[in-house]
């Protein structure tokens, strides 16, 4: 799964969480944000946003800026800006900022999938006989 539609998950996910938010963060309010921040708190750090490209950061995130941890957003921005900045926050690599494989080199975290419906089955059952008892998952459907 690409980084953006992780992002675009977990947005998805926090919107499910709060049904009276609105979906286009323009129309909220302070109050709205927080709110949708602190639901997604746990959630947040695991996204690689370093790993988007300027793009996606710019049309998908940027948007959301008030969800983010300030010095998180000023690194992001440092990083899509300014090529020569790195942020001593998120960014922990060996590789040179400019070089092609920095995006595939940081992955602070490493996925396992647990179960897949077409090879594993799709009932209840089974979700529960692979995935109970396992810390520190996320579920896509």
């Amino acid at each position: 799964m690409k980084e953006i539609e992780v992002w675009e998950h977990v947005l998805k996910w926090g919107l499910a969480q709060n049904p009276t938010l609105i979906p286009d963060p323009k129309s909220w309010s302070v109050e709205d944000f927080k709110i949708m921040r602190n639901t997604l708190q746990h959630c947040l750090p695991l996204v690689r946003f370093f790993c988007l490209s300027s793009k996606e950061f710019s049309q998908k995130v940027r948007p959301y800026q008030k969800l983010l941890n300030q010095q998180l957003y000023e690194d992001l921005l440092k990083f899509f800006l300014e090529s020569d900045n790195v942020s001593s926050q998120n960014i922990q690599h060996k590789a040179d900022i400019n070089d092609n494989n920095f995006k595939e080199s940081y992955l602070p975290y490493k996925f396992k999938l647990l179960l897949r419906g077409c090879r594993d089955g799709f009932t209840p059952k089974r979700f529960h006989e692979l995935c109970d008892n396992k810390p520190n998952t996320v579920t896509f459907y």
